[in-house]
């Protein structure tokens, strides 16, 4: 059997390396403990029982979270409505009934808040169908392309 040979170089690279890898470590090591007394004077300054903790872990959705075709019922103080997102901030009315303002068939458009939240309020600006028009037949057409 052949005997290995390492030479000093070798031998002294191998525990640098070494040393270096056990320095890391430990510093790796110390901000693992950093970021854990962290935690704990956060958990020991908020507690889990505190209600503005609560208020944090309450569903928050976007109207925008949704995709077009879906539908939303929203649950007001006096009316519910029911509406289908049509496009970025278009929505379709699909029942008002209970509504004094907003009519079934109505376009709105959300403006400003978009967070379904118990408690929050909407801008919406409404687009009512004035008439229906019919045009003259159709002779010719051209698409512009950007």
């Amino acid at each position: 059997m052949e005997a290995i040979r390492i030479s000093k170089s070798e031998i002294k690279l191998m525990i640098e390396n070494s040393f270096e890898k056990n320095k890391k470590k430990i510093q790796l090591e110390s901000e693992i403990k950093k970021v854990e007394n962290k935690i704990k004077s956060l958990n020991e300054e908020f507690p889990p029982s505190m209600p503005d903790t609560i208020e944090k872990t309450e569903k928050r959705e976007s109207i925008f979270d949704t995709r077009i075709g879906d539908i939303i019922i929203f649950n007001f103080q006096d009316a519910t409505i029911k509406a289908k997102r049509l496009a970025t901030d278009l929505f379709e009315i699909i029942d008002a009934s209970e509504s004094k303002k907003i009519k079934e068939g109505d376009f709105v458009q959300i403006k400003g808040n978009d967070i379904i939240q118990k408690g929050k309020k909407f801008k919406f600006s409404i687009l009512r169908k004035a008439f229906d028009y019919e045009s003259n037949p159709l002779e010719s057409w051209r698409i512009i392309k950007n």
